[in-house]
């Protein structure tokens, strides 16, 4: 028997058609005990089904966020805290397809000088025309911009609430 574990943080990310989203599950073994599982979990909106993608290998669930940048689905893992918060941005090249998972930069942000705390939690929200990433900072609701040639980031907004998002128009329902 599965069971899944969502983050209450966590909204999906609407892509191709099928809404995604981080999530744990494990699989209740009499004998063996628990199996655990992270994986880019998918509801089709017009089929009524769920699917399951693989993440990156050795990347938590736990730590990350999806988002979708140049038209792949991509992810952001928090892969090391303290004083020092790390952060690996990755790419799925060729959707679907566990092996064209791609490690695209490593973000990092030493000793709170950008604003960021080490409780940090970075989601993806969309890129620039010159390929900086746009994140949204949770807790603190922080929307910031990472020049990733020169490895900085610049605050753009701080106001302390809500989530920032990408919105397209559109008159189309899956």
């Amino acid at each position: 028997m599965d069971h899944l574990y969502f983050s209450s943080s966590d909204e999906g990310t609407l892509f191709s058609g099928l809404v995604h989203w981080f999530a744990s599950s494990y699989q209740i073994k009499s004998v063996i005990g628990s199996i655990y599982h992270d994986a880019v979990f998918t509801y089709d909106l017009g089929g009524k089904t769920l699917g399951k993608l693989s993440t990156p290998v050795g990347l938590s669930s736990s730590t990350g966020s999806i988002g979708v940048i140049d038209g792949c689905l991509s992810a952001i893992y928090k892969v090391c805290g303290g004083d020092c918060a790390i952060y690996e941005f990755w790419m799925m090249k060729e959707y679907g397809v566990k092996e064209s998972w791609t490690k695209m930069t490593s973000l990092s942000f030493g000793n709170c000088d950008d604003g960021l705390s080490s409780f940090s939690r970075l989601k993806l929200v969309g890129a620039t025309d010159t390929g900086d990433l746009i994140l949204c900072c949770a807790p603190d609701c922080q929307l910031l911009i990472y020049n990733v040639a020169e490895k900085k980031s610049k605050i753009v907004l701080s106001n302390g609430y809500g989530y920032a998002r990408i919105y397209v128009e559109t008159l189309v329902f899956p």
